[in-house]
């Protein structure tokens, strides 16, 4: 995954398939809960380097990928 600012849930979906290979739900929530905790210092660089709406973003793509799972069952 390179550093360019991904501007669709579809974008996203590609590179993080991509780099992670087949999503789970766990790996999903770990994500979610990591970018919601804005004392981590890891979501803290996150926002700094990418800006709070592509962190709101992110979160809403992680958020709509585990939605989507859930129904697939």
């Amino acid at each position: 995954m390179d550093d360019k600012i991904l501007e669709s849930y579809e974008q996203w979906k590609r590179c993080i398939a991509s780099a992670y290979g087949r999503l789970t739900i766990e790996f999903i929530d770990e994500r979610i809960l990591t970018l919601e905790d804005t004392a981590n210092a890891c979501t803290r660089k996150f926002i700094n380097t990418y800006g709070k709406a592509h962190h709101s973003a992110v979160i809403a793509w992680l958020k709509r990928e585990r939605r989507q799972m859930q129904n697939n069952g």
